[in-house]
């Protein structure tokens, strides 16, 4: 079927080459290949290629068929008779088609960025895109003056459960335990996968006791249900005011050391890096 489509697009021109006069015969063989192209592109795209220019191919392939029936010069009179149809078919109908793959291009761009920021099993933005995010919003609370807040979140024991029920309900552990931190943040949070069974939330304009808060909706423990155990996560944060020299290996680095204070003190439980009681 598909290579139908092309055939019947070289044939047609083909036909009306042989069997008609032609007025402009390089013009009329430039529009041919033209839709030739074109159909070749919308035919072995058709899987890939976004809608809209799916849309925008087949309003060029009906403006090339139309640019080159105007070189026949059977069908001059019909053609030049109707001065409304010349600029719909052969003007707008050309840039609209051009405007939709346009657009359409864009949003292919868009998505594959998109796809390439998240982490699938979780759908969580990966350890790349929460380096890139985190660093920019640092940069946007140094703008406005507002603090940023970072939390770290690890499964307790994460290694045992894979050992013991598989990786299959490992995996189920990791999909609801992501669900259970995306339902207890806030829209504008950012949640990201950091590897293994580590996540990473950033919470931009938030103050310390505002991310305890938010440490406390995440510290609750979670039934899985087809395993018939119950995690638990242990919990770092830091707070950090907005100042020039702030990175994201900073705040990280905080956060880092007091999820490791929980880790080493039986795991199950939250800190904040300002609570921790020796000087970092």
């Amino acid at each position: 079927m598909n290579y139908l489509l092309i055939a019947i697009s070289a044939l047609f021109p083909a036909y009306l080459f042989l069997s008609f006069q032609i007025l402009d015969k390089t013009n009329f063989l430039l529009e041919a290949a033209s839709l030739i192209l074109l159909t070749t592109i919308y035919v072995f795209g058709r899987t890939t290629l976004e809608y809209t220019v799916k849309l925008g191919l087949l309003s060029l392939m009906v403006c090339k068929s139309y640019e080159f029936l105007e070189e026949v010069y059977q069908f001059q009179s019909a053609i030049n008779d109707n001065a409304v149809i010349d600029v719909l078919v052969g003007d707008v109908l050309a840039l609209l088609g051009l405007a939709l793959i346009a657009y359409g291009i864009h949003n292919m761009f868009r998505r594959q960025k998109r796809m390439a920021e998240i982490e699938p099993l979780t759908n969580t933005f990966n350890k790349r895109a929460i380096e890139q995010l985190s660093q920019k919003e640092l940069e946007r609370s140094l703008r406005y003056m507002t603090e940023t807040s970072m939390i770290l979140v690890d499964i307790d024991h994460f290694k045992q459960v894979n050992d013991i029920y598989g990786h299959q309900v490992g995996d189920r552990v990791l999909v609801i335990v992501a669900e259970h931190l995306r339902k207890q943040t806030r829209g504008y949070d950012i949640l990201a996968r950091w590897g293994g069974d580590e996540f990473i939330i950033l919470c931009p304009s938030t103050s310390q006791s505002e991310v305890e808060e938010v440490m406390t909706r995440l510290q609750q423990p979670l039934p899985i249900a087809d395993a018939a155990i119950e995690v638990t996560l242990s919990i770092g944060a830091t707070t950090v005011s907005p100042l020039a020299e702030n990175q994201f290996e900073r705040i990280f680095s905080q956060a880092d050391k007091a999820l490791y204070k929980v880790k080493n003190q039986g795991r199950n439980n939250r800190c904040h890096f300002h609570d921790l009681s020796y000087d970092i």
